[in-house]
């Protein structure tokens, strides 16, 4: 699965604000959110007493009222740059961990 862009995320549903995309995705697999979603579905007025969605249904349901909604909120700026000084530290540290290992072993 894709993960969301870099930056600070806030789910509009749940209004939880979330710091990376890893947690954004987690959120989005979480019964907290998954519930936000029925919520917003019943009130829209979907019915739950009756026979259970299929996978197809349900699937286009949390697209419609969760994952097109939270693609359009926009990374704040700040933790964007975070996000991508983080990442770079860390590709060079990655980097670097050969090398010394090779110096090591010298």
């Amino acid at each position: 699965a894709a993960l969301p862009p870099l930056g600070l995320r806030r789910c509009c549903l749940c209004h939880e604000t979330l710091s990376s995309p890893l947690r954004m995705a987690e959120h989005l697999r979480g019964a907290r959110h998954c519930e936000a979603v029925l919520r917003r579905h019943r009130r829209r007025g979907g019915r739950c007493d009756g026979p259970q969605p299929g996978e197809a249904e349900a699937a286009m349901l949390f697209d419609e009222l969760s994952t097109q909604r939270i693609v359009r909120v926009r990374p704040e700026p700040p933790d964007v740059a975070l996000a991508l000084v983080q990442r770079e530290l860390s590709r060079a540290n990655a980097a670097a961990a050969p090398e010394a290992a090779a110096a090591a072993s010298t």
